[in-house]
């Protein structure tokens, strides 16, 4: 089955708030850091905007919020180490933060700590249970963790608080997908695509689980609209490829599964199909 999209799509980072008292002074602050020699993105403007104010008048960071900013600000650079540090200080000052649990989740799940990453993400849905984009993460990671009971309940939780959440019905379709429920699966996704009808690989996803199910015209179709959609998606090809073998039409399936071949020069399953239909 294709792979969830990446763990982190939903990371955003929050806008900073500024002392509206302040504004001006920031943003007089602003104008001094942002040169043509120095390009910085918006949020490190604002970051070294309020570090030359703060500094000016003596002052520290004291709220958590203070801190979650310069954690942003150093998850930004891929500093993350420092970003963990201001996270956990954010934690010190406002142990219920959701929004600094969040982001903490984020950055572990970066550094590839995923138990760590799981810790947080759990300590985000508990302060924050409405925020749908906690849950999400909480899945993925799961999922890699191989939890994937826990993971199916985490896509159910996203798509009861957003039904409109596209990602949440992908990967709690694939879910169902790799346990052989296909029908169901294939429910999530007809979900997913009224809200983005040109998803590859909603509509991939789609293909394999009419595949499994022998609806072998429906599948055919969806997988031709993925490619349409996005001509480089390698896993369509090898589907749609598999597929066309299995149905004894390999004369079809050698161009599809060349392709594929491109774009997964190291997958064996393509090569083992293409030997098939040569």
């Amino acid at each position: 089955m294709v792979g969830s999209e990446p763990i982190c799509s939903h990371l955003k980072f929050p806008s900073l708030l500024l002392v509206p008292e302040h504004g001006y002074r920031f943003a007089q602050s602003a104008r001094l850091v942002k040169t043509p020699e120095r390009r910085v993105s918006q949020l490190s403007t604002i970051h070294i905007a309020r570090t030359i104010w703060f500094q000016h008048h003596g002052l520290m960071n004291s709220t958590a919020q203070d801190w979650i900013q310069d954690g942003l600000v150093h998850t930004e650079a891929q500093e993350f180490p420092d970003a963990v540090a201001c996270f956990q200080r954010a934690l010190e000052i406002d142990s219920a933060s959701a929004r600094a649990r969040y982001c903490l989740g984020c950055t572990h799940n970066a550094l590839g700590d995923r138990l760590k990453a799981v810790s947080a993400f759990k300590a985000c849905t508990k302060h924050a249970p409405d925020r749908a984009e906690g849950w999400y993460n909480l899945g993925n990671c799961l999922q890699d963790l191989g939890a994937l009971k826990e993971a199916e309940n985490c896509f159910k939780a996203v798509v009861a608080i957003d039904p409109q959440n596209t990602d949440g019905w992908i990967n709690l379709g694939r879910l169902l997908d790799d346990r052989g429920e296909h029908q169901a699966a294939l429910a999530c996704y007809d979900r997913a695509l009224p809200l983005a009808p040109e998803d590859s690989v909603a509509l991939t996803n789609r293909a394999n689980s009419l595949l499994a199910l022998g609806r072998h015209q429906e599948a055919e179709e969806s997988y031709r609209k993925a490619l349409r959609v996005e001509p480089t998606l390698g896993v369509a090809y090898l589907g749609f490829g598999k597929m066309l073998v299995s149905l004894d039409r390999p004369a079809e399936a050698v161009p599809i599964l060349l392709e594929g071949s491109k774009r997964l020069p190291t997958n064996a399953m393509n090569w083992f199909y293409l030997g098939l239909a040569l």
